[in-house]
């Protein structure tokens, strides 16, 4: 049985989306990297992290990206 967690997360005047600490240490990400969003149907986001091509000499061969599956949580437009 997989467990469904949610997080609501800060988004700037800027853009930038700020995930909590507890999410970026489940997913294995650092601050810097780059995050894939897509959009279903049902409004669910998933997220991935955005691997090299190619790995480097250090890197060696990359592990499959975990994927996080959230659903969309409308603001505070809704509770009016």
């Amino acid at each position: 049985m997989t467990t469904k967690r949610t997080w609501i997360c800060e988004v700037d005047d800027d853009g930038v989306v700020t995930f909590p600490d507890e999410l970026m240490e489940l997913q294995g990400w650092k601050e810097g990297d780059e995050i894939n969003f897509d959009i279903l149907p049902d409004g669910t986001l998933i997220l991935t992290k955005v691997e090299p091509d190619e790995p480097t000499e250090d890197q060696g061969e990359l592990d499959p990206t975990p994927e996080c599956e959230l659903p969309l949580v409308h603001g505070a437009e809704n509770n009016q």
